[in-house]
């Protein structure tokens, strides 16, 4: 939880790039549900100068891939805490 810098592979990143146009980013129907004692999932995805915000406790179904991808990239790499936002394109 937080905000950390580094940076993923070349790999890594089209893995997650193509999942994320698979989906469809800018159709996803991601209920706000927060109801009770359970974890909140957020994903915000920059794209195309867009930003996508995404939080739900109970995600889709086809968001499955992004989300265990994105843990095993935190688990992969090693990335440093930071209190900045920092989104570096190249």
């Amino acid at each position: 939880m937080g905000y950390f810098t580094g940076k993923i592979s070349d790999v890594n990143f089209h893995k997650i790039d193509s999942l994320i146009k698979e989906i469809g980013i800018d159709t996803v129907n991601y209920k706000q549900a927060t109801c009770c004692d359970s974890p909140v999932y957020t994903i915000i995805v920059y794209h195309n100068g867009k930003r996508k915000y995404l939080k739900s406790m109970y995600p889709p179904k086809k968001m499955d891939g992004i989300i265990n991808e994105l843990y095993k990239t935190c688990q992969n790499n090693n990335f440093k805490k930071t209190d900045k936002i920092l989104i570096i394109e190249q």
